[in-house]
């Protein structure tokens, strides 16, 4: 492929694409052209004008597509389309013959299938330039339109602005908001229902709760406590049962889906105390570096050669466990030939950490930063306390060691060395040296909550805990239940109150308590 050439969006991915294909790879780094206007009385035409901070560099890949075969492999969705479709109509006059490639994930097999079923770009589906061009004028239409009359109408407030998608998700918020107010201002008599349930003993003894149901089924619940109480002071001498019907049924549990982007999103989120934005920003990190598939889909279809590949490493691994399943594209899915989320290849478990690390992918901003400045090595340690977005699931436990040559920071991930003998702002990290600047000094997370003991402040000051959503029981075996619409918003730490207690923490802590604490 030496008189080829390849366009892709991020400029991550040329050298991996460039030594697999041996072809030119350039990088648009995005979209080079900007939506400048738009004509209302000409079905909303657009006009879109070079980003003078690309034109430059995209005049120079034009340039280098000049008489060659060009691969136009931007992002295998609606936005990656659009941008190789302004690309194409700039060289369509002077590249020899231009392709469509879609390439879904990062490696020789997926590099290779994506150009091997590349389709000449005048075949291809321009619809999905359509589709992209709506999105842009739709968000340059609300957008500067309403904005200006929501910020004149809020005072200019701060972060005030209209959009197509921010817009109609700010309305549902705001509803839901209203129901829980609408709930919380209910009597207390209406915010529960009751129901009558009862223990009983088995054949082998083992305690049951019965629920009272109809003749369907149906669980029974009563909105007043004493239509309930009327009806249990009648039931209330019977101590014992009729057993109507068994039924006895076997219950397969299915394994979950295959990630899609917003099932992927969801789940990280919530396991890692990220924000979406940051889950994006790592999946897209690992799918430049060839670990995972492409993030934007919604198919949950999974290869037959993956699926084949991964029998053969977890078949004799697992050998009674594992079992071959098959998923195909969802009902909805709009592309039945794109794939979920999924690595690219198996790999064993305690693998992933060194994988992940020969990657170059990090998330620094996971981590508390901590200690902002080190001082020399004979001197105590400045603590700072910065708290940023952090969950109590995410911190990590801090030991310190005090050695003569500086100070080594032992992290369940890294393993930090700081050297000031020779160089300062130098890290020795699993052997690499690394530039101070590349870690913003050093991240380290701090687990002495769990350690420190007899503090003025307990677990119940350090969360805002969820409102109680089980049911009460009664001595009468008369269940309050809320009732659904009581469920408000889950609400994690109290920053203030986390920074409070590390304040007065660190403060009262010197260095002999931290040497004790290096050895839990």
């Amino acid at each position: 492929m030496n008189n080829s050439v390849i366009i892709i969006e991020s400029p991550n991915k040329v050298a991996k694409i460039r030594e697999i294909t041996g072809a030119k790879v350039f990088a648009t780094i995005g979209h080079f052209m900007q939506l400048k206007s738009y004509d209302e009385n000409n079905n909303f035409k657009p006009t879109f004008e070079y980003d003078p901070q690309k034109k430059k560099c995209i005049f120079e890949i034009i340039e280098a597509c000049k008489n060659k075969k060009v691969y136009i492999a931007t992002d295998p969705d609606r936005e990656g389309y659009a941008i190789g479709y302004h690309f194409y109509e700039k060289i369509k006059k002077i590249a020899s013959s231009i392709y469509r490639a879609e390439f879904f994930e990062i490696t020789p097999s997926g590099i290779n299938k994506g150009l091997q079923n590349a389709l000449l770009f005048e075949n291809t589906n321009k619809q999905m330039y359509q589709s992209a061009l709506a999105r842009r004028v739709a968000d340059m239409l609300l957008g500067f339109t309403l904005s200006p009359y929501l910020g004149k109408a809020l005072g200019q407030m701060k972060g005030s602005s209209a959009g197509r998608v921010q817009t109609p998700c700010l309305k549902l918020i705001v509803d839901r908001d209203r129901e829980i107010e609408k709930f919380k201002a209910l009597p207390e008599n209406e915010k529960v229902s009751y129901q009558i349930q009862a223990k009983i003993n088995d054949s082998a003894n083992r305690e049951v709760t019965i629920k009272h149901c109809d003749e369907k089924g149906e669980e029974i619940k009563f909105n007043d406590k004493e239509e309930a109480l009327k009806l249990f002071e009648s039931l209330e001498d019977n101590k014992a049962c009729l057993l109507k019907d068994l039924k006895t049924s076997v219950v397969e549990t299915k394994p979950k889906k295959p990630f899609i982007t917003s099932t992927l999103l969801e789940r990280a989120s919530s396991m890692l105390g990220l924000s979406i934005s940051e889950v994006q920003s790592l999946a897209q990190n690992l799918f430049e570096a060839g670990l995972i598939t492409y993030i934007r889909t919604d198919a949950e279809s999974l290869s037959v050669e993956f699926l084949n590949e991964a029998e053969s490493f977890y078949a004799p691994i697992y050998k009674d466990l594992y079992l071959k399943r098959e998923y195909k594209a969802g009902k909805q899915s709009q592309a039945e030939a794109h794939e979920a989320i999924r690595i690219t290849h198996p790999h064993k478990y305690e693998d992933l950490e060194s994988i992940v690390y020969n990657a170059g992918i990090t998330n620094q901003d996971a981590l508390i930063p901590l200690i902002e400045e080190l001082k020399d090595k004979k001197k105590e340690i400045t603590h700072s306390l910065v708290l940023s977005k952090m969950s109590l699931e995410a911190v990590i436990k801090l030991i310190f060691f005090y050695k003569l040559e500086g100070v080594a920071l032992d992290l369940r991930a890294y393993s930090l060395k700081a050297y000031y003998k020779d160089n300062k702002d130098t890290l020795l990290i699993k052997g690499r040296k690394q530039h101070l600047s590349n870690y913003a000094k050093a991240y380290i997370a701090l687990n002495l909550l769990w350690t420190i003991r007899n503090r003025a402040y307990h677990w119940e000051n350090l969360l805002k805990l969820r409102a109680n959503n089980r049911p009460r029981i009664t001595t009468r075996f008369i269940r309050e239940l809320e009732k659904p619409t009581s469920k408000s918003f889950n609400f994690g730490i109290m920053p203030n109150k986390i920074v409070s207690f590390l304040d007065d923490l660190i403060k009262s802590i010197g260095n002999k308590d931290l040497e004790k604490l290096s050895s839990l």
